[in-house]
């Protein structure tokens, strides 16, 4: 069949007509055909002559009806001439010469009526079931009321004949036809998948391009824009010196903006821009846009007049750079086309809710106005209305268009009110949410000269703090180096990847900026690996992502990449400080003002105070993992306690495994225990003073009351969550590696869950005693039974089952065999071990035993990650001197 069709594709089927024309030019080709070998038939059959020319003629009829489609490309009328001939004329004229109703034409009628419905479509298909309906109607008339009028066929047999024959044909058309149908439909179907597949290449090839486009351009803007930067900070410099530096920074800014239109439209079309809303100053806004635009106006010698509602919210939530950049659209419009007169910009708000507002802005201006005519085209990219009148503006058409596809965006609305040769009023409303309802008051904004300068003030020095800055292009290095210059931070500078790598493996810094696209190695390659290097120093420090993709959705993107936060390039010296602010070590800042007037400055006030965690994980103590890897992933930990005739102790901060393993040879009293109710509140309470979730992951629900205790605090809690991990020890501590890790990549709770409940189960948590003592001493044995496994060398092996610890196994023997014997039935198992880390966790070995248990575990296996971990005092109360586990996962 696949065959087949492949053959009728290849020979038959052109991509330049559509399927009716496709299935027309096979059905004329089989009706030749099919008529051709009736006629050959009924001349066999010694039929009339007329009646063997009939088919004939049909056939010649169907085979010119097939050149002339082919030829003049007028299948439709084709198609239509074909079925009215067959209904109306040829299969009547049939009926009533070969049989009537006792012959095989009734089912070439039904043969007819199939046809129809493949070949035709629309007003051609309800005329040409018109004239099928009424020919069949007389056809059917005249066998009833005038059968004189037919000329039957001569023997009975004759008609059974006829009647086979005409069944085999009929069955056989529409089988060909049906499979034509689906053979060229499937065929479109794949042309259609092969040309989306083609169309979403060119896209991603398009967002490549895009992407690289933007961070090639930028980069060099970053330059200038930086250096400019440092320029201005200058003392002492002359007005030309200024003047020329605000030149090149508007000229700069300029630049940027064509580029951002033309990218945005890019983005637009390939659907790919996104709104992401945060809060912002509505002051702040309306001030830049205002100073910008007085510049452009008074360069024409424009009036330029602003009306901003005093009773507008101080700060709002919304998507402020896609406002400024319609709005500053907008305004320059005006500007470019109003050759006299003045613009206006008038901003107030509607209460829509009790945290909602509708910011109308309208921009009037009395320049030429646009035709009614042209109103229509207003909105359409690279088009320019009123052509002639507008020869010699700047400008390439797309921002209008731009503006109207964001406002759509944001759920707003955009409207043109505009007589021709008097101006126009663009008005413009968004939706925004309310963060701060004080009223604005009056708009303090200064429409100064470009001989003037924003001062630089010097908020914080932080000279004990170490900063590295990952970049490949060694201008953009230099502009970080200017712009940190006065905080006095120590600066580390690296030119790759792999720089960086080196560096973090040695110094622990406080806060990496890292350029998101470099050769080689990226800067999410970078930093994933600078997140799980082995030794690494860097592994929770804050990275941000510095990125001339500035684009919706940025910072959104960058966290779920795991990066702890974005900066857009060119880069803004005051939002470099200020992000470099929320991230620095509170003891490491050092303010030169008063820090409440830090908090008050620009790009500080914007940036706001530094973000909380979406999610920590935290744990208790008894996890048993290597204080290296709990400072590394930044794991919270609660410690248990551990009670003795002497008093209450915290575990592993005021006693620890060996201090408890004197009172346990001298046979007194230790017991471990977990944390109360409310020192888990408490604990819980201060994390979300840090995270907006919590995830505590606790030992085993049937090994005590540490999970009952952190459930019950967490219970007062809507964020904090407690997972049983099911395990003790160092495996609890395998899951909450396991989840840190995927924290630091950005997973939400739900997924990390989720992989929590998939790895329970691969992991083994087992542990041997030297003896069996403990038990009898925690009242899990009798003395009866404690004293004859005494007397037989029995070495119990603990696990876990349903949560709960189990005798697993008994060995025999003396200590050094039945270790090894443990060994060998660990790492010799069937199930395939997954050999990226294993614990040995024990309590009370000497430096031999461990030695000669690495050694005997590395003759079966070799793991990339082995940690000798010393069991935490509470595991140690419970095990004994002497006892340790292997404990790691199955693949």
């Amino acid at each position: 069949m696949s065959k087949l069709s492949d053959r009728i594709i290849q020979v038959l089927i052109r991509k330049d007509v559509s399927i009716h024309a496709q299935l027309f030019r096979f059905m004329s080709l089989l009706g030749t055909i099919a008529m051709a070998v009736g006629g050959v038939y009924t001349l066999a059959e010694g039929m009339e002559i007329k009646n063997v020319a009939a088919l004939f003629a049909g056939a010649l009829f169907m085979g010119m009806l097939f050149w002339a489609g082919n030829k003049f490309q007028q299948y439709d009328l084709c198609s239509f001439i074909l079925m009215s001939g067959l209904n109306g004329i040829f299969l009547p004229v049939t009926f009533l010469r070969s049989g009537g109703l006792k012959s095989g034409m009734p089912l070439w009628f039904v043969l007819g009526f199939i046809s129809l419905f493949f070949l035709l479509r629309g007003k051609s298909l309800v005329a040409g079931t018109v004239i099928t309906i009424i020919a069949d109607a007389y056809c059917f008339y005249t066998a009833y009321v005038h059968p004189e009028r037919i000329t039957y066929m001569e023997s009975e047999s004759v008609v059974y004949g006829d009647i086979i024959v005409s069944a085999v044909i009929t069955i056989f058309l529409t089988c060909a036809f049906m499979f034509i149908q689906i053979t060229l439909s499937e065929y479109q179907r794949k042309e259609n998948e092969k040309q989306q597949a083609e169309l979403v290449a060119a896209m991603n090839t398009q967002s490549r391009f895009l992407a690289n486009m933007s961070h090639e351009i930028r980069t060099p803007i970053n330059t200038i824009i930086g250096l400019n930067e440092m320029t201005l900070r200058e003392e002492n410099l002359s007005d030309d010196i200024i003047e020329n530096a605000n030149n090149i920074q508007s000229a700069s800014k300029m630049l940027l903006s064509l580029i951002n239109d033309i990218l945005d439209l890019s983005k637009i079309e390939a659907g790919k821009m996104e709104v992401v809303p945060a809060r912002y100053e509505t002051g702040e806004l309306f001030s830049e846009i205002v100073n910008t635009t007085w510049i452009r106006a008074h360069e024409k010698n424009l009036e330029f007049c602003v009306n901003v509602s005093e009773k507008l919210p101080s700060m709002l939530y919304g998507d402020e750079m896609r406002i400024k950049q319609v709005l500053t659209n907008i305004l320059s419009n005006a500007i470019k086309y109003t050759q006299k007169g003045s613009v206006t910009l008038f901003v107030e708000s509607e209460q829509t809710g009790a945290d909602e507002i509708l910011l109308k802005m309208a921009v009037i201006d009395t320049g030429m106005g646009i035709r009614q005519d042209d109103m229509k085209y207003l909105f359409d990219s690279f088009k320019r209305v009123n052509e002639g009148s507008t020869k010699g503006i700047e400008g390439t058409g797309l921002g209008l268009s731009i503006c109207s596809q964001l406002v759509n965006l944001m759920g707003g609305q955009i409207t043109v009110d505009s007589i021709y040769q008097k101006g126009s009023t663009f008005t413009v409303t968004i939706p925004q949410k309310i963060v701060n309802a004080a009223p604005l008051g009056n708009l303090n904004y200064n429409s100064s000269s470009r001989h003037q300068r924003s001062s630089y003030k010097k908020s914080f020095e932080a000279p004990e703090a170490k900063v590295l800055v990952v970049d490949d292009n060694d201008m953009n290095l230099l502009v970080a180096k200017k712009l940190l210059r006065e905080t006095k931070v120590q600066l580390a500078l690296a030119h790759s990847g792999m720089e960086c790598l080196k560096l973090t493996a040695k110094n622990n810094y406080d806060v990496i900026f890292m350029d998101h696209m470099m050769p080689e190695m990226d800067g999410e390659k970078t930093m994933d690996l600078v997140r799980n290097q082995q030794g690494g120093f860097c592994r929770k420090t804050p990275i941000i992502a510095l990125t001339a993709n500035a684009m919706s959705g940025a910072e959104e993107k960058y966290r779920k990449m795991g990066f702890s936060d974005y900066l857009a390039k060119p880069i803004n010296g005051i939002l470099f400080e200020a992000m470099l602010l929320r991230y620095l070590p509170k003891e490491r800042i050092e303010y030169m003002i008063d820090p409440d007037e830090v908090s008050e400055m620009d790009g500080f006030r914007i940036l706001g105070q530094k973000k909380k965690q979406r999610l920590i994980v935290s744990t208790d103590n008894v996890v048993d993992l290597p204080n290296d890897v709990i400072r590394q992933l930044g794991i919270p930990v609660m410690h248990y306690f551990v009670n003795t005739e002497y008093g209450h102790y915290e575990d592993m901060v005021e006693i620890h495994s060996d201090s408890l393993l004197s009172y346990i040879e001298k046979d007194q009293y230790a017991k471990s225990e977990a944390p109360t109710v409310g020192e888990y509140e408490t604990f819980f309470g201060n994390l979300l003073e840090e995270a907006e979730q919590v995830l505590h992951i606790s030992i085993a629900s049937g090994s005590g009351k540490g999970f009952e205790n952190a459930s019950q605090a967490a219970a007062g809690f809507s964020h904090v969550q407690v997972f049983d991990s099911g395990h003790l020890s160092s495996g609890t501590g395998l899951m909450v590696m396991h989840a840190a890790n995927m924290v630091l990549k950005n997973k939400d709770l739900d997924e990390v869950l989720q992989s929590l409940e998939a790895i329970q189960p691969k992991i083994q948590t087992s542990f041997i005693l030297d003896s069996s003592k403990q038990l009898y001493r925690s009242g899990l044995l009798n003395k009866q039974v404690w004293k004859m496994t005494e007397m037989l060398q029995c070495h119990p092996v603990l696990a876990l089952h349903k949560k709960k610890i189990v005798p697993a196994a008994i060995f025999f023997g003396n200590t050094q065999d039945v270790y090894k014997k443990y060994i060998h039935a660990q790492m010799a198992r069937w199930s395939p071990i997954d050999q990226k880390v294993l614990f040995i966790t024990s309590a009370g070995c000497s430096k031999e035993t461990k030695d000669m248990i690495l050694e005997e575990v590395q003759k079966y296996k070799k793991f990339d990650q082995i940690y000798m971990q010393e069991a935490s005092a509470a595991i140690t109360s419970n095990c004994g001197a002497g006892c340790f586990g292997l404990i790691y996962m199955l693949q």
